[in-house]
């Protein structure tokens, strides 16, 4: 089993890919997200950082489907609303 708290928790792999982007590897951050919500799918943070990497690269589209799963996962995520109005304006 997974300590939430560890390493390998949704937190920490959140912000590991926060770190790859911020160097400039959204690529990466990407990566280490794909393979966070296959540990943590009922994780809606990891599904709106994906998101939010998308939007990075140019890929609306691919950006509100997941700001959208992640509100399927928790309707009151608020950042996933807020991103979801601004990118279908």
């Amino acid at each position: 089993k997974i300590n939430p708290n560890g390493m390998a928790g949704p937190g920490s792999l959140n912000n590991i890919a926060y770190s790859l982007v911020g160097a400039g590897n959204v690529d990466a951050g990407l990566e280490v997200l794909s393979a966070a919500v296959k540990l943590h799918p009922k994780e809606a943070n990891l599904y709106d950082s994906i998101g939010e990497f998308h939007v990075k690269k140019g890929m609306k589209e691919k950006a509100v489907e997941f700001y959208r799963k992640a509100l399927e996962i928790d309707p009151n995520l608020e950042s996933s609303k807020r991103a979801i109005q601004e990118l279908t304006k």
